[in-house]
């Protein structure tokens, strides 16, 4: 089984807002769709994840427990 993909450079990006960014994904099995990223002037993001398939589940964290990463 090959691992998810994201690819930047999709068609979809050329029709994003000047401050978003369109990112697709896929699995290579036919679920994928497309991750909008939009930069608020006043500095909040919103992360929209749209135009995927049935087999696609979206899940939410809790908006008050900040996202950790080990790149600082």
């Amino acid at each position: 089984m090959c691992k998810p993909c994201v690819i930047k450079k999709c068609v979809a990006n050329s029709y994003a807002a000047p401050r978003e960014r369109i990112v697709e994904f896929a699995n290579g099995r036919g679920n994928s769709g497309l991750i909008s990223l939009f930069q608020h002037e006043d500095g909040r993001l919103t992360v929209d994840v749209y135009r995927h398939g049935p087999r696609v589940e979206v899940r939410v964290g809790k908006p008050d427990v900040p996202a950790t990463s080990d790149r600082v």
